[in-house]
């Protein structure tokens, strides 16, 4: 890989930030926990964007910072922060996706979450 261009590199982080981006959307409503109230049907990406904004190398350490800002009605907002090792943010990355689920207690009223987490 060391006789790439920036350009595989690119390539190769923007593959690579698209796995698991999305999932942070799903967090507020703990669909991973064996008791959880909902669980989740589909997780679809309407879009996946990224910009760079230093050089980088995709084989070398990177840490990738993913939260949701904002997640309620089916549809969630992932943002990303990708820092090289001496902390240079060198790309940052938004999805925006649909996810579709079942709820165990349908009679219960619908929440929103707005940047926290809520136990049911």
């Amino acid at each position: 890989m060391s006789e790439l261009g920036h350009v595989h590199h690119q390539c190769m982080l923007a593959y690579a930030s698209d796995f698991a981006l999305l999932s942070t959307t799903l967090k507020p409503f703990e669909m991973d926990a064996p008791d959880a109230r909902y669980k989740l049907g589909m997780l679809v990406s309407l879009d996946h964007s990224v910009w760079f904004h230093e050089p980088f190398r995709a084989d070398e350490w990177l840490l990738y910072v993913m939260e949701s800002p904002r997640s309620a009605s089916g549809r969630g907002l992932a943002v990303g922060r990708i820092y090289s090792r001496d902390g240079v943010l060198v790309a940052s990355t938004a999805q925006e996706g649909v996810a579709r689920g079942t709820d165990s207690e349908p009679d219960q009223k619908t929440l929103e979450f707005r940047n926290s987490v809520a136990k049911l």
